[in-house]
């Protein structure tokens, strides 16, 4: 995540962070094994991630966002940055988030093989989508924006009532100090 903007949600200031663009991009740690061809940039190959199951699986961000062109893709990507993106917006002083949106999409590695007759008939390495699911809430709760608040205020309020109380303590050691030196006189 990075940071893109600073926002205020209901009189609370907050940063939005965004997935990294370039977090997905092809790198050789995605290409673990040099018989397998490497997916596009924007898409993380599944298998290597659990080699107990190797699921033919990639996990990208939805339609495509951030990732070129590719003849793997069975169909044309149709990203809206404003619907298909990640974000956090999180107020900094708490590390309270304020508003969350978590998108993917999971789509199926098909390749070439001799043993089914549906895949055999593929020539070459295919992503076909499956689903994209987003999860996340775009404001906050009333309770949230009210104890976020609090939780902000409290350190001042604490500074100011300590700064107070000392005031307060140091006022009557010098009455104490005072009333003394007069009984003391007579």
């Amino acid at each position: 995540m990075v940071s893109q903007e600073d926002l205020t949600i209901d009189g609370i200031d907050v940063t939005r962070y965004i997935a990294d663009p370039h977090s997905l991009d092809q790198d050789s740690c995605y290409c673990p094994d040099p018989s397998t061809p490497c997916l596009p940039s924007g898409y993380l190959n599944l298998e290597p991630c659990y080699p107990e199951i190797s699921p033919p699986m990639a996990v990208s961000f939805p339609h495509g966002l951030y990732s070129p062109p590719n003849t793997m893709l069975t169909h044309t990507p149709s990203p809206n940055t404003t619907a298909h993106n990640m974000y956090m917006d999180i107020n900094t002083k708490l590390g309270v988030p304020l508003a969350v949106q978590v998108s993917f999409q999971l789509s199926a590695v098909l390749r070439p093989d001799p043993y089914f007759p549906i895949l055999n008939s593929l020539n070459s390495t295919k992503l076909v989508p499956l689903f994209w699911a987003s999860e996340g809430f775009d404001q906050p709760t009333s309770w949230m924006v009210g104890n976020t608040r609090l939780a902000l205020a409290l350190p001042s309020a604490a500074a100011h009532g300590l700064a107070g109380g000392f005031l307060l303590l140091g006022l009557c050691a010098v009455c104490a100090v005072m009333c003394r030196r007069r009984r003391t006189r007579t």
